[in-house]
């Protein structure tokens, strides 16, 4: 009875694990792409784009 339950727990757990490496592997794909996409700016864009940030924060 105990390693059935034991089981079922480990199985639950799985589908948790996948679901956060899922969208540990997504976000990181959206940070690469940006990354690439900022460092292939223009000169002009990338000064407004650095400008911009330091009014927001």
């Amino acid at each position: 009875m105990k390693s059935q339950i034991k089981n079922k727990s480990f199985h639950f757990m799985t589908g948790w694990v996948n679901r956060f490496v899922n969208a540990g592997d997504t976000a990181m794909e959206v940070a690469g792409n940006t990354a690439l996409r900022l460092c292939d700016m223009e000169p002009t864009y990338s000064k407004i784009a650095k400008a911009s940030v330091v009014y927001l924060i």
